[in-house]
C-alpha cells in the first residue's frame, strides 16, 4: 500500500488564517515552528487578496494546497498538481 503524508501548517495574519498543506516522506514527524518559508512568503504579501495571497505561497517547494481565509470564514483554496 503506497502512503501520501502531508504537513499542515497554520499561520494567522491580521486579515486572514492560513493552512498549507505540504507534501512529506513516509518518515515525516512533526516539528513545531518549521515552516519559516511559508510564514515569511505570508508575511510579506500579506495585504494581497485571497487568491494573490494563496498564488505565492503555493508556488513553495512541494506546497500541495493552500486555504486563505478571512475573519469571516470565507475565502479560497489553491490545489497544485498533486504528486
Amino acid at each position: 500500500m503506497s502512503i501520501l503524508v502531508e504537513s499542515m501548517s497554520r499561520i494567522v495574519l491580521p486579515k486572514y488564517t492560513i493552512r498549507v498543506w505540504r507534501q512529506e516522506d513516509e518518515g515525516y514527524e512533526h516539528t513545531p515552528g518549521l515552516y519559516t518559508d511559508l510564514e515569511s512568503v505570508a508575511r510579506a504579501n500579506e495585504t494581497d487578496k485571497p487568491v494573490e495571497l494563496a498564488k505565492k505561497i503555493i508556488a513553495l517547494p512541494r506546497v500541495n494546497a493552500v486555504e486563505v481565509l478571512d475573519w469571516d470564514l470565507g475565502g479560497c483554496v489553491l490545489y497544485s498538481e498533486w504528486p
